[in-house]
């Protein structure tokens, strides 16, 4: 999720730097933050997105895949709601797949409790709903033979791209092979929408297996980002592509302790942490439970490779949504062009409702989402959120999601059950 990219900046960059020259991480704090919800006290130092779903007192299971080219992904489904688990005939119904954001994770559309969570509200309306962690996060941090823990290391050469390409098709066909179900939703956010359309350019045949896709905030084209991202584009866009082949925000004590010393509510210091969360997501502090702030930084960021970042950047100052541009002498190598091979949208042919902000997300702006919705062939539904200030966190964290938001987009999910 890119709304923790401007928090974490300052401190990741010295963790990226300090790991190049071989410093060490600092120690874990020794307190425990607790979070109170419905049914128990969750520990938020160690609790998982299982833990965080029992909570609330619905089931959740815990899956694993292995893609082609070996990473191992653990991804989790709640498989009927609290009130259906308590009745011993109730099966699960049509399969809903959640795609998260930049830096995140399964634990997206889980952390505001069952009544303001998306996750939860789409159990409660009957869904099957399953929680993708892509790879190289806190979840999918696994490889067949690759390991994680090598600097600069092969299991830290993939971006959004493999996603899309690797791991997207190797998930759907678990889900729909384990439920026997044909087809399935999906939803996502930001960067799992960008992972989602190079899958659907890459593997077209998979179309017929998506009734639906409700997209927030999908990123395509992305050259009028505004906001710390497109500050520090050139930067980013400049870091050689030995050093981006390496683990970026990777989830940290340290930086859970900053967070819960200086983030906390109604500590002097907290509209400091949500202003650096704004320099990228836009500014929107009148919708954030600022009592829940602490939960999320937790949670995010998860983990992923630092070219991630760079191959969004390379598409803001390049205007083109393409594969990771390697320069001309290793594209020809890996492409046997000069240029990297751009995403054909007209091959994301299921059925698309578009959820987007009127104009203060930073990272996902009018005149980029038109240019997406223009390239679209079937687009059935674009939302603009009633509300001027929404940004691109917002889909997820704001107060009024559940009243002005999630009613939209599972209204038009039930019409594709």
């Amino acid at each position: 999720m890119l709304v923790i990219f401007a928090f974490v900046l300052f401190c990741n960059v010295s963790t990226f730097l300090g790991s190049f020259w071989g410093f060490k991480n600092i120690p874990p704090p020794s307190q425990t933050e607790t979070l109170g919800t419905s049914s128990s006290t969750v520990d938020l130092k160690t609790c998982s997105t299982v833990d965080l779903i029992e909570a609330e007192g619905y089931p959740a299971e815990t899956h694993t895949v292995t893609t082609a080219d070996g990473y191992i992904l653990t991804f989790h489904r709640i498989p009927m709601s609290r009130l259906m688990a308590h009745n011993p005939s109730s099966t699960p119904g049509p399969p809903v797949l959640h795609l998260h954001g930049y830096e995140s994770s399964s634990a997206e559309v889980v952390l505001r409790g069952r009544r303001n969570s998306l996750g939860f509200l789409l159990s409660d309306q009957g869904y099957d709903v399953w929680l993708l962690n892509f790879r190289g996060n806190v979840y999918s941090r696994n490889h067949t033979d690759l390991s994680p823990d090598d600097k600069f290391g092969p299991f830290w050469n993939f971006t959004w791209w493999e996603m899309g390409s690797k791991d997207l098709p190797r998930v759907l066909e678990y889900i729909l092979d384990l439920t026997g179900q044909n087809k399935l939703q999906i939803v996502g956010h930001s960067q799992g929408i960008t992972a989602l359309y190079v899958m659907l350019d890459q593997h077209p045949e998979l179309s017929t297996n998506i009734s639906l896709v409700s997209a927030m905030a999908p990123i395509a084209y992305n050259s009028h980002t505004q906001g710390m991202l497109r500050w520090t584009a050139q930067f980013l866009a400049d870091i050689p592509n030995f050093a981006s082949q390496s683990e970026f925000l990777a989830p940290s004590e340290a930086l859970n302790s900053i967070s819960s010393k200086y983030c906390q509510e109604n500590s002097t210091t907290q509209t400091a942490c949500y202003n650096f969360l704004f320099l990228v997501t836009g500014f929107d502090l009148e919708q954030q439970d600022r009592s829940n702030l602490v939960n999320q930084l937790q949670h995010f960021p998860a983990g992923t490779s630092a070219r991630t970042i760079v191959h969004f950047a390379q598409m803001i100052l390049q205007d083109k949504f393409q594969a990771f541009d390697w320069g001309e002498e290793e594209n020809i190598k890996k492409y046997n062009n000069t240029r990297p091979p751009q995403v054909d949208l007209g091959r994301a042919t299921p059925a698309q409702a578009i959820y987007v902000a009127p104009g203060n997300d930073y990272l996902v702006q009018p005149e980029d989402y038109n240019r997406l919705v223009a390239e679209l062939p079937n687009v059935v539904r674009l939302h603009i959120v009633n509300y001027t200030m929404w940004n691109h966190q917002d889909f997820l964290t704001a107060i009024d999601a559940p009243k002005i938001l999630y009613p939209h987009i599972i209204e038009e999910m039930n019409r594709y059950r």
